[in-house]
């Protein structure tokens, strides 16, 4: 049985710019990942929201440098490859 995922590229990576551009965000949703997404307006398929929180607690530990960096490349990542 093959089992499909609901992730939308666009949502993601609408998140990804705006922890790269907004200070507030990045703290608010590494303090309280959830409710950051709640109080900015997102609302994820289970399957982003699973995504998100995998993303978070990889990179939990990480200074704002290591995180600023992560982010940088994915945001290059999707705008190489067209998403």
């Amino acid at each position: 049985m093959r089992v499909e995922m609901l992730i939308r590229d666009e949502v993601l990576m609408n998140l990804v710019d705006l922890a790269r551009t907004d200070p507030e965000f990045k703290r608010r949703a590494r303090a309280d990942l959830e409710g950051a997404l709640h109080e900015y307006g997102y609302e994820l398929t289970a399957d982003e929201l699973a995504a998100v929180k995998e993303f978070h607690r990889r990179t939990l530990e990480m200074s704002d440098a290591e995180l600023n960096r992560t982010l940088a490349e994915r945001a290059s990542s999707a705008t190489m490859r067209g998403g």
